[in-house]
């Protein structure tokens, strides 16, 4: 502020012509017309090099003035008055204050983080440029601060040009990746200006004279035509994205900057900027030109952080519209008064002003309407282009695997070609809904029962608002209830398939104009594509789960057809046994009282071993139809693998096989149905008995760990892969290398196993390796640990 209070100009005016100053007017120390030469000793030769000079002395200073007047040279000393008012003082620091504010909301609020940083710096840069622009340099007796405010106004004059360019090419669309070479190569080129510009600085500072005067002017007119060009190269990076782009959302953005930029940068560059270079005075005062600068950040402001708050190209729509009507009427006034004035002379002038003005007033409303139904018809008919934005929605469909990312794509797109203040896509099946997208604040109604009944059972395929829908369309009116708590739209579609239907409710228009029959029928053709793809989706699917089922249905078959083989053989197996001895039996009469112990031994082993397999059979009934029970009560473990080894001992001495079994001193006491328990160790004790046809060895241990009795079974077969092991417990299912090895089963032995141990709130693993055998552990918790019913 006191840089600018105190910046100095002489007293009186003064113009350049073939870079000869000449003072303008009468005034105390020169008359009209007489040739500046010097300034305390230094050769002025522009406008600017009086400023430069100046610069260097504060107001009320005197300084010698050194003129050519009437042939004669005169030297007088000349004080010094304020260069600026206290008005334009005060309006650029509240301009750079704005500058600053937006700055920082769009940096906490902005969600591109990276565009908001080089936006923040844009505008901190500029309110630099504002606060610190071409001041005295005399406000301190050393001069150091003057030369240091002085050098952070060149930074920012030469760097926030360069963040533009950076700006437009990281936002909306970050090219950065592919123009990173540009970027990289701009701010070093500052660097190397902001030297240049400095040492420039510093000789002027320090020799004061005619040579540095003209090398800094030189230097700085650089500077202004870097701006001149990193705003052409600006706005170009801009137009290309605009042309590249088919996002509306992005298309809206770059509308908002493009908005800005003309309002703000090119006036600068065009009213100032080149004027300044050109001429050493700008067209425009200075602090209209920082007025006209803040729409810059205002309308990347919105840009970056709510690029729908306004319609854009409504806002142009209407700029243009305004001043196609403003210029045809000021032209159609001054040639009126231009033609009263040449015929009926400066008598009728006055009078005819007058009519011509009350003429224009009436002419301006049908004009301007007019004006605004060519300018909407010619260049902006809709904010969308019918059948591309259908085309591109097909497309985008194509890569949807499912009928939520179908309505969730329809939602982003409508949310971008007709942005409303609330939407809601819901798909509906009988009595169920679900929610496929919403956006913005809805209102409470659409979730009563009586707006879902309504929706459920509306006929129309699209019902509207009639205060927000053109007058000119037909379609049907939505219930009051809907339209009191903002629904202005609703689309309804029924498949084909599976009696679903979507819904899709939208709020007012964030624009604030109505639905037109155009913005209808797109709606509905859209959803119509959508539902379509939904169909083919369904379709699709429905055809896969049938194939499914139908794989499924003739694989259950195969695995029942050798079930029923394979139990067959192995029911048949203890009945040949019984039949063999009983004839042994019948056709002997003489047989020992030894012999005859021996063969009812094998006609009760045969007997029980055929009871276990019927019982297998009949359980596995039960636990397909959901009706197995177990009867859960106290049982020492101990005891049960004692009577299974005694229930197995004849099969055992049948097959020649050798157990190894290991059992605790200590009674281990759990919750469990004895019979099942017994039923699941006899089951694996027969699986390690049918896979160990070469090595006939299996053992079995009972201990305790952790709180669970653990029960081990395992065996030195021919093992498994890790791959089958997965699906050993399925019902029915048989290990390829039990296929191959020709070892009999029915394939639900360990699928009982597994249900028993679940239904005990226990745990079941196996761990084979192929060729060495296998073992499975099933672990239940012990009851005196922790109450069974809490487990699991």
């Amino acid at each position: 502020v006191l840089q600018l209070s105190e910046k100095a100009r002489i007293p009186f005016a003064f113009s350049e012509k073939n870079n000869i100053i000449t003072v303008s007017s009468e005034n105390p120390w020169f008359s009209a017309g007489s040739e500046i030469r010097d300034i305390n000793g230094i050769r002025v030769f522009g406008t600017e090099s009086i400023e430069v000079i100046s610069d260097f002395f504060k107001s009320g200073k005197y300084i010698n003035i050194t003129a050519v007047e009437s042939g004669a040279s005169v030297t007088k000393p000349v004080q010094l008055v304020n260069f600026y008012s206290a008005q334009y003082i005060l309006i650029q620091l509240i301009t750079a204050l704005i500058f600053v504010v937006i700055g920082n909301l769009v940096l906490l609020r902005g969600k591109d983080k990276k565009a908001a940083a080089v936006f923040h710096f844009t505008t901190s840069g500029t309110a630099v440029i504002l606060v610190m622009t071409w001041g005295a340099n005399s406000i301190d007796s050393a001069g150091w601060i003057g030369f240091l405010l002085r050098t952070l106004f060149h930074a920012s004059y030469i760097f926030v040009p360069i963040a533009f360019i950076h700006f437009a090419l990281i936002y909306p669309i970050d090219r950065s990746d592919k123009l990173r070479i540009v970027i990289r190569l701009l701010y070093p080129a500052g660097f190397i200006l902001f030297f240049y510009i400095t040492y420039s600085y510093y000789l002027l500072d320090t020799l004061k004279n005619e040579a540095t005067v003209k090398s800094y002017i030189g230097v700085f007119n650089h500077l202004r035509i870097l701006i001149a060009c990193s705003v052409a190269a600006s706005i170009a990076t801009f137009l290309v994205s605009y042309k590249k782009t088919h996002s509306l959302t992005e298309r809206k953005k770059l509308l908002w900057l493009l908005l800005g930029f003309f309002i703000g940068p090119v006036f600068f560059v065009l009213f100032w900027v080149l004027p300044q270079a050109l001429t050493g005075n700008g067209l425009l005062p200075e602090e209209v030109i920082s007025l006209l600068m803040l729409s810059v950040p205002v309308t990347f402001s919105i840009s970056i952080i709510r690029y729908h708050w306004l319609d854009i190209n409504l806002i142009i729509k209407r700029s243009i519209s305004y001043s196609i009507v403003i210029t045809l009427l000021a032209g159609l006034y001054l040639g009126a008064i231009a033609a009263i004035s040449h015929y009926a002379g400066k008598t009728g002038i006055t009078a005819g002003s007058t009519i011509s003005a009350i003429f224009l007033a009436f002419l301006f409303q049908p004009v301007s309407k007019r004006v605004k139904d060519i300018v909407d018809k010619k260049f902006f008919r809709v904010n969308y282009d019918f059948r591309q934005t259908v085309k591109d929605f097909g497309t985008e469909l194509e890569l949807s695997g499912s009928t939520y990312a179908v309505f969730n794509t329809l939602g982003s797109r409508l949310s971008e070609i007709l942005p409303a203040e609330f939407m809601l896509i819901f798909e509906t099946e009988g009595d169920q809904i679900r929610i496929i997208r919403e956006s913005g604040e809805l209102p409470d109604i659409i979730f009563t029962s009586s707006a879902i009944y309504y929706l459920k059972n509306m006929q129309a395929k699209i019902a509207v608002d009639p205060d927000e829908f053109d007058k000119g369309g037909d379609a049907a009116v939505l219930s009051e209830s809907l339209t009191e708590s903002g629904v202005a739209l609703v689309i309804k579609n029924i498949t084909n398939v599976q009696g679903l239907a979507y819904v899709i409710l939208m709020g007012k228009k964030k624009s604030g104009f109505a639905f037109s029959m155009a913005d209808c029928d797109l709606l509905v053709t859209l959803t119509a594509t959508a539902v379509s793809e939904a169909e083919k989706i369904l379709l699709h699917q429905s055809l896969i789960r049938k194939e499914m089922e139908t794989e499924r249905l003739l694989e259950l078959d195969q695995q029942k057809s050798l079930f029923v083989s394979s139990v067959s053989h192995d029911l048949k197996t203890p009945l040949t046994s019984i039949n063999l001895v009983a004839q042994q039996m019948k056709r002997n009469k003489s047989i020992t009282r030894e012999k005859t112990e021996g063969y009812l031994d094998i006609i009760l082993g045969e007997s029980e071993r055929l009871t276990r397999l019927i019982n297998n059979v009949l359980d596995y009934s039960k636990i397909e139809r959901g009706i197995k029970e177990y009867s859960m009560e106290p049982v020492v473990i101990n005891r049960d693998i004692e009577a299974v080894m005694r229930l197995m001992e004849y099969q055992f001495s049948l097959s020649k096989f050798r157990v190894e079994y290991s059992l605790p001193d200590e009674e281990i006491e759990v919750i469990a149905d004895s019979d099942a328990i017994r039923e699941a160790v006899i089951n694996l004790l027969n699986n390690a008995m049918k896979f160990s046809k070469m090595k006939k060895e299996t053992g079995l241990k009972l201990y305790k760990e952790d709180g669970y009795a653990v029960i081990e079974v395992s065996d030195s077969g021919i093992g498994m892969s890790s791959e089958e092991t997965e699906n050993l417990f399925t019902p029915y299912y048989r290990a390829k290398s039990a296929q191959k090895s020709g070892i009999p089963g029915t394939g639900l032995g360990l699928s009982i196993v597994k249900h028993i141990v679940d239904s005990h709130k226990g745990f079941i693993a196996v761990k084979s390796t192929p060729g060495a055998g296998t073992t499975f552990t099933i672990k239940l918790p012990v009851s005196n640990e922790k109450d069974f019913n809490n487990r699991g």
